[in-house]
């Protein structure tokens, strides 16, 4: 159980996070600002968080776990993570004017929330 979360933790969760990474490496080179809003004010971590959330989802839907009920709630709020993600990125990227401030908040929110919601997924087959 271990070695399969650590596995989705480093090459599913941290290599996700390396444009940000980067975003913050450019920054602090050039001399800019660096905030979170400046790193994640334009939805980057609600792709990221859908991303992981479709792993989750799917090492869910492909396991054959008992726990019917268990599947049953961490596939329905991962579904419901991965629409909401899904679509708050599609009206950022519709160049609207946005509250990067609410965005950033948002999005930190919801990529929590998936790598909890995720992380159960993908030990649940092994419990």
């Amino acid at each position: 159980m271990r070695e399969k979360l650590t596995h989705w933790l480093i090459f599913s969760v941290l290599l996700a996070l390396i444009p940000i990474a980067f975003n913050f490496t450019i920054r602090i080179t050039t001399g800019s600002p660096v905030t979170i809003v400046s790193l994640v004010g334009k939805g980057e971590l609600l792709i990221i968080a859908v991303t992981i959330s479709a792993r989750g989802l799917g090492e869910l839907l492909m396991s054959d776990t008992e726990r019917r009920m268990t599947k049953l709630i961490l596939g329905g709020m991962n579904i419901i993570l991965l629409i909401l993600g899904s679509l708050w990125f599609g009206l950022i990227s519709a160049e609207i004017s946005v509250e990067k401030v609410v965005v950033s908040g948002g999005s930190i929110l919801i990529f929590f929330f998936v790598v909890i919601i995720s992380g159960c997924c993908i030990i649940l087959p092994e419990v």
